[in-house]
Protein backbone atom coordinates (compact mmCIF):
# COMPACT_ATOMS: atom_id res chain seq x y z
CA UNK A 1 0.00 0.00 0.00
CA UNK A 2 2.61 2.60 0.84
CA UNK A 3 4.16 2.21 -3.31
CA UNK A 4 0.68 3.53 -4.15
CA UNK A 5 0.76 6.29 -2.26
CA UNK A 6 4.52 7.19 -3.06
CA UNK A 7 2.81 6.95 -6.88
CA UNK A 8 0.70 9.56 -5.88
CA UNK A 9 3.36 12.16 -4.50
CA UNK A 10 5.21 11.59 -7.65
CA UNK A 11 2.08 12.38 -9.85
CA UNK A 12 1.06 15.66 -7.87
CA UNK A 13 4.56 16.32 -7.70
CA UNK A 14 5.05 16.02 -11.44
CA UNK A 15 1.91 17.88 -12.43
CA UNK A 16 2.35 20.90 -9.80
CA UNK A 17 5.92 21.09 -11.97
CA UNK A 18 4.03 20.84 -15.15
CA UNK A 19 1.56 23.92 -14.08
CA UNK A 20 4.15 26.27 -12.77
CA UNK A 21 6.01 25.87 -16.64
CA UNK A 22 3.40 26.37 -18.87
CA UNK A 23 2.33 29.30 -16.70
CA UNK A 24 6.23 30.37 -17.59
CA UNK A 25 5.74 30.23 -21.41
CA UNK A 26 6.12 33.41 -23.70
CA UNK A 27 4.80 33.75 -27.15
CA UNK A 28 6.41 36.00 -29.16
CA UNK A 29 6.01 37.44 -33.16
CA UNK A 30 8.82 39.11 -34.85
CA UNK A 31 8.36 40.63 -38.29
CA UNK A 32 11.07 40.88 -40.11
CA UNK A 33 12.35 40.93 -43.82
CA UNK A 34 9.06 39.72 -44.81
CA UNK A 35 8.20 37.14 -42.90
CA UNK A 36 6.28 36.62 -39.52
CA UNK A 37 8.06 34.38 -37.19
CA UNK A 38 6.15 32.98 -34.48
CA UNK A 39 7.95 31.37 -31.09
CA UNK A 40 6.55 29.38 -28.04
CA UNK A 41 9.44 29.89 -25.38
CA UNK A 42 9.65 28.14 -22.01
CA UNK A 43 11.73 30.32 -19.96
CA UNK A 44 14.78 31.19 -22.36
CA UNK A 45 14.61 27.59 -23.62
CA UNK A 46 12.88 27.58 -27.43
CA UNK A 47 10.41 24.99 -27.73
CA UNK A 48 8.90 25.85 -31.42
CA UNK A 49 9.22 28.47 -33.79
CA UNK A 50 7.77 28.81 -37.41
CA UNK A 51 8.02 31.33 -39.95
CA UNK A 52 5.84 32.29 -42.70
CA UNK A 53 6.20 34.70 -46.25
CA UNK A 54 3.15 37.12 -47.67
CA UNK A 55 3.27 34.17 -50.06
CA UNK A 56 2.26 31.29 -48.32
CA UNK A 57 -0.60 33.44 -45.90
CA UNK A 58 -4.44 33.07 -47.53
CA UNK A 59 -5.96 35.61 -45.16
CA UNK A 60 -5.63 37.50 -41.91
CA UNK A 61 -8.01 38.28 -39.41
CA UNK A 62 -7.78 40.60 -36.39
CA UNK A 63 -10.19 40.12 -33.76
CA UNK A 64 -10.76 40.82 -29.90
CA UNK A 65 -9.65 37.59 -29.39
CA UNK A 66 -6.66 37.31 -31.37
CA UNK A 67 -5.05 37.39 -34.54
CA UNK A 68 -5.68 34.78 -36.88
CA UNK A 69 -3.43 33.95 -39.77
CA UNK A 70 -4.55 31.32 -42.07
CA UNK A 71 -1.81 30.36 -44.44
CA UNK A 72 -2.24 28.39 -47.74
CA UNK A 73 -2.02 24.72 -46.80
CA UNK A 74 -4.92 25.03 -44.60
CA UNK A 75 -3.46 25.66 -41.38
CA UNK A 76 -4.44 28.57 -38.94
CA UNK A 77 -2.14 30.03 -36.58
CA UNK A 78 -4.38 31.66 -33.30
CA UNK A 79 -2.00 34.38 -31.81
CA UNK A 80 -2.97 35.73 -28.71
CA UNK A 81 -0.96 36.50 -25.42
CA UNK A 82 1.59 37.62 -27.87
CA UNK A 83 5.16 39.88 -26.73
CA UNK A 84 5.48 42.45 -27.59
CA UNK A 85 2.15 44.15 -26.95
CA UNK A 86 0.81 45.91 -29.51
CA UNK A 87 2.02 44.09 -32.30
CA UNK A 88 -1.38 44.19 -33.77
CA UNK A 89 -0.70 47.23 -35.86
CA UNK A 90 2.79 46.05 -36.98
CA UNK A 91 0.86 42.72 -38.56
CA UNK A 92 -2.13 45.14 -39.62
CA UNK A 93 0.54 47.39 -41.75
CA UNK A 94 2.73 44.05 -42.86
CA UNK A 95 -0.85 42.52 -44.14
CA UNK A 96 -1.55 46.29 -46.07
CA UNK A 97 2.12 46.15 -47.68
CA UNK A 98 1.69 43.29 -49.09
CA UNK A 99 -1.47 42.90 -49.87
CA UNK A 100 -3.03 39.98 -48.04
CA UNK A 101 -6.71 39.24 -48.71
CA UNK A 102 -9.00 40.65 -46.49
CA UNK A 103 -8.69 40.89 -42.99
CA UNK A 104 -10.83 42.18 -40.37
CA UNK A 105 -9.90 45.46 -38.22
CA UNK A 106 -10.20 45.38 -34.24
CA UNK A 107 -11.90 48.59 -32.55
CA UNK A 108 -9.38 50.70 -32.00
CA UNK A 109 -6.90 49.78 -34.42
CA UNK A 110 -5.27 52.15 -36.60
Amino acid sequence: MPSTHVAFIWLYGFLSLLCLSLLCLRFEVLIKKGTITFTIRLYRLKIYCAAVTPEEIKMIHIKESGVFITRENGFTWRLMRFLPQGMELEIERFAQNHQIGDFGKRKGLS
